[in-house]
């Protein structure tokens, strides 16, 4: 009888299990022989460099810019391999925008979102994810999602005058986080959530479950906002989609296609995805918009001429938000300095790398907007939301919250980050931390955050 390979490992000896998997380690070490890396030890393969870049830096440095400052330090061309078995993966990094085109990369699926959705999936099931989602982001529901938008900015105007009056520093990442989860709220439910005007114990559960990294089971989720998916099936039966939240188009597509006597049943399979879908659009969407958000008005307090051409802007009242040109260019370099990086995969777009190679974007270090306009990069260099069929599906909603807010603050206040500590500068691609020290990096936890919750004074501007 032919023995499974499992089988033949657990009947050798102990010095033949080691000199077994020794011989496998030096064989996968070897194969990265002829290929375009950092530096390769045959024992150690990547391990030993990839802790040496993390040295310098606090706990928890993004692998976005551990990557970038490997991608730079040993110059790798648009592909470069990182070998970090078998204590991480094997990673195929890629800082060349056009060779992106060519690779179909998703991301792991973490477990309280479930499998199967857009983000994770591919072929037959991330075209039938990218049908069900796609009406709920088309332009017209996206420009219908502008009044509550602003409603919720409004308070968040309201919440910083407060803060303006006492003249104390808060953390601006919890400001936010309240803002853009009350949003969320009334875009995918429909439901007023009010966290900007009281604690909410739902945003406290949601918060722990991204900070432990998504290891809460999801028979576990303290997600209870989720059961009104089915409560939803009323609002579906609607003659009109106009006005709908995301969950009711949801079921509406499922009731347009599948629905006998009008009446269709929300079979268990449907039920399974959408709940998926839509905790992948509270997760995704929550975590990076605020994380945009809080570097926006990071960067703006080091740049009052930047500040004021945005008040010069806004004071031309533009009908459209699609008119702000030149915020749209502010939000667009805050991405290229801070994107929103894509984690755990084994083939890597290293959208950091790109944005500050010199050959892509000239002066990569220097914030600047109007570089937007001068439109002096290759066309698929700038990678915020990544491009192609796999690009973000809510990129044009996270646009309009990112502009609408800073068109209802940057008039009226002045932001000042806190407590402050300078470094020195320790890579090629930024001076940041001569300003902002440590925060000037962000943390890995689910998405890219700030490492301290922002601190931050606002002041009235009269």
């Amino acid at each position: 009888m032919v023995q499974t390979l499992k089988e033949l490992v657990f009947n050798l000896s102990g010095p033949a299990v080691v000199a077994y998997f020794a011989l496998k380690l030096v064989q996968h070490r070897r194969s990265y022989r002829h290929l375009p890396k950092p530096p390769h030890h045959i024992l150690w393969g990547h391990l030993k460099v990839f802790g040496e870049v993390w040295t310098p830096f606090p706990n928890n440095l993004h692998i976005q810019a551990a990557n970038t400052i490997l991608t730079q330090k040993y110059k790798l061309p648009g592909l470069g391999y990182l070998d970090l078995g078998p204590l991480g993966p094997c990673q195929l990094l890629i800082t060349d925008p056009e060779l992106t085109l060519i690779f179909n990369c998703y991301e792991e699926s973490p477990q309280i979102i479930g499998a199967g959705n857009i983000a994770t999936s591919g072929g037959a099931a991330w075209k039938a994810a990218h049908n069900m989602l796609a009406l709920a982001f088309s332009p017209s529901h996206v420009r219908g999602m502008v009044g509550p938008l602003a409603e919720e900015v409004m308070v968040f105007r309201s919440v910083l005058q407060k803060h303006a009056v006492s003249g104390e520093k808060f953390s601006l990442e919890s400001e936010l986080r309240n803002l853009v989860y009350d949003f969320a709220g009334a875009a995918v439910f429909q439901t007023p959530l009010d966290t900007q005007k009281r604690e909410s114990t739902l945003l406290r559960h949601f918060t722990d479950a991204c900070n432990a990294n998504f290891t809460v089971q999801s028979s576990r989720n303290p997600i209870k906002l989720l059961s009104a998916i089915g409560k939803r099936r009323a609002a579906a039966s609607l003659s009109k989609k106009r006005g709908l939240c995301i969950t009711d188009l949801i079921i509406r597509e499922h009731v347009d296609k599948v629905g006998k006597n009008g009446v269709p049943a929300l079979d268990a399979h449907f039920m399974t995805m959408a709940t998926t879908h839509v905790k992948t659009l509270l997760l995704a969407g929550y975590s990076t918009t605020t994380s945009t958000l809080y570097f926006t008005y990071m960067l703006l307090s080091i740049y009052p001429d930047i500040v004021q051409r945005l008040r010069e802007e806004h004071d031309t009242q533009p009908q459209k938000l699609n008119e702000l040109e030149f915020t749209t260019n502010v939000i667009k370099e805050v991405l290229r300095f801070y994107p929103y990086p894509t984690r755990g995969q084994m083939t890597d777009p290293v959208q950091l790398a790109m944005h500050m190679h010199p050959a892509l974007f000239p002066n990569p270090t220097v914030f600047d907007p109007d570089r937007f306009s001068r439109d002096d990069s290759p066309p698929n260099a700038w990678r915020a939301f990544e491009r192609g069929p796999r690009a973000c599906l809510g990129q044009t909603l996270a646009m309009n919250v990112m502009k609408i807010t800073p068109l209802f603050t940057i008039q009226d206040f002045d932001f000042a980050c806190a407590d402050l500590e300078p470094t020195k500068q320790r890579v090629s691609w930024t001076n940041l931390d001569v300003i902002f020290g440590d925060r000037a990096f962000q943390e890995q936890v689910f998405e890219p955050k700030s490492r301290d919750g922002m601190p931050i004074i606002v002041r009235r501007f009269d």
